[in-house]
């Protein structure tokens, strides 16, 4: 929500989102979601726009598997996509507090959408 804030107030940074989103629009037209092309391209819009704005955001884990370039696509794609969660909660009203207070309600929603959803591995 820092990363959020740090973005609305930089209105080149949201230019320059934006025109790397609506790229990212023409590529879905030609691969998939979960391919590793629109994962770079998240990631790299992500390295590109969001990380220069704040704090670094660590990732702890195993360096062998941290070192992998599809699994960090894949983290910073993930951060990516939390930094618009953040714009949207925002846009409708939310704010650290309501979020805070919130948790279990949000959790227990969560798990509810994720109980519903097919698994596929």
């Amino acid at each position: 929500m820092v990363l959020e804030r740090k973005l609305s107030a930089n209105k080149s940074a949201i230019a320059t989102l934006a025109q790397r989103i609506s790229q990212l629009d023409r590529q879905l037209a030609h691969y998939e979601l979960e391919s590793d092309t629109i994962l770079s391209a998240m990631a790299g819009i992500y390295v590109d726009v969001i990380s220069p704005l704040g704090p670094r955001i660590q990732v702890t884990g195993s360096p062998a598997v941290l070192q992998n370039p599809q699994l960090q696509s894949k983290v910073r794609a993930t951060l990516l996509a939390g930094i618009r969660a953040a714009v949207l909660w925002q846009q409708v009203g939310g704010g650290r507090l309501q979020l805070m207070f919130s948790r279990q309600r949000l959790l227990r929603e969560a798990k509810t959408l994720l109980s519903r959803l097919p698994l596929t591995y």
